[in-house]
């Protein structure tokens, strides 16, 4: 939902749009190289204001043959991001094993074992319960990152995870990384920050924030972005959240 910050800041009548990730999938390697692992074959965007998503889809689907897809607006999108779950979950569960292998950790293929796997789908129950607040669509982690890296959609999501694990890269090799340093602040704690005005329950993504801190030694829970800090305003209704992500009107 960072089209909300550039909404406040530029004062001038544009048209914003998110995607839920990459069209590309890789790696920056040196200042010289990026390593491309493969194509998403599809990726859904949103657009703000709402009203201007079919000429902002016809023309990003003209530049990239992947975007043909829409999400029903910001929040949607910023929820059905997989990296607030993913990145977080398989940091958390795996910080010892990062210090400890001296780089030797490939986190895709080492994290997501049965329990932390349960940990997702738990996650999963309360991201949907508030995505269904605003009437938007619920999803499965899983099936979402089948729908996004995968062609063959008949294919069994948990296969298409595990194929997408053994072609994932090495890392991350210290604690100190945007997979946590971006996601717990950017997507936990805003995800926290909705469910607490919608009357949700976040539970799981606030332990995640507090034991993220603890091992960080910050308190993402005062620091991180929130909807107050977005709407720039500290009695937020639902009424206020829905008017924003609709219209862009802060």
């Amino acid at each position: 939902m960072g089209s909300l910050i550039f909404k406040r800041y530029i004062k001038k009548d544009v048209v914003y749009s998110e995607w839920e990730t990459t069209a590309y999938n890789g790696r920056i390697m040196d200042s010289l190289y990026v390593r491309i692992t493969f194509y998403n074959p599809r990726n859904a965007i949103s657009v703000l204001p709402i009203k201007e998503k079919d000429s902002v889809l016809d023309m990003l689907s003209k530049l990239f043959l992947n975007t043909k897809y829409l999400r029903k607006n910001i929040l949607e999108s910023a929820f059905h991001n997989p990296n607030l779950i993913v990145h977080t979950m398989g940091m958390l569960f795996s910080a010892a094993r990062i210090e400890y292998s001296n780089g030797e950790f490939w986190m895709y293929r080492e994290a997501f074992t049965k329990s932390v796997i349960n940990a997702i789908k738990a996650f999963d129950v309360q991201k949907n319960n508030l995505l269904k607040k605003f009437d938007c669509e619920s999803l499965d982690y899983f099936e979402a990152a089948k729908w996004r890296n995968e062609e063959d959609l008949t294919r069994d999501a948990m296969a298409v995870f595990k194929s997408f694990a053994e072609s994932s890269n090495k890392g991350p090799s210290f604690l100190e990384h945007r997979y946590l340093l971006e996601d717990v602040p950017m997507g936990l704690c805003l995800f926290s920050s909705i469910g607490k005005v919608m009357d949700v329950d976040t539970s799981i993504a606030d332990s995640i924030i507090t034991l993220t801190g603890a091992l960080l030694n910050r308190d993402f829970h005062i620091k991180g972005r929130s909807i107050q800090y977005l709407l720039n305003k500290e009695d937020i209704k639902e009424v206020d959240i829905v008017r924003v992500i609709e219209t862009g009107d802060i």
